[in-house]
């Protein structure tokens, strides 16, 4: 799906030219966006589903960075994704070392 290198260096770069503070600035606020589209998607509004996709970009894309910033590897996301599935009783997403 995502070629995780070219991710990786757009992550990099991001935080490079905007800085840590301002990169958790911008999630916050992808967050919100992707809030007013969901919002927005129940409503029936016209163009909805594309105002999703472009927003839930911005919430993966600012979250990696984030990720980065915090030194949050994929592991850590997993693990957590893994607790949500057990308490619902549903199928893990994939089994990783446990720290």
């Amino acid at each position: 799906m995502i070629d995780n290198k070219r991710l990786s260096g757009f992550v990099l770069q991001c935080i490079a030219e905007f800085g840590s503070e301002t990169q958790t600035d911008i999630l916050q606020e992808e967050c919100a966006e992707l809030i007013q589209a969901c919002s927005k998607a129940k409503r029936g509004y016209p163009d909805s589903k594309e105002r999703l996709i472009e927003e839930i970009a911005h919430v993966l894309v600012s979250s990696s960075v984030v990720a980065r910033i915090y030194d949050i590897n994929e592991d850590d996301i997993v693990n957590e994704i893994n607790k949500k599935a057990d308490k619902y009783g549903f199928y893990r997403v994939k089994e990783v070392n446990k720290k």
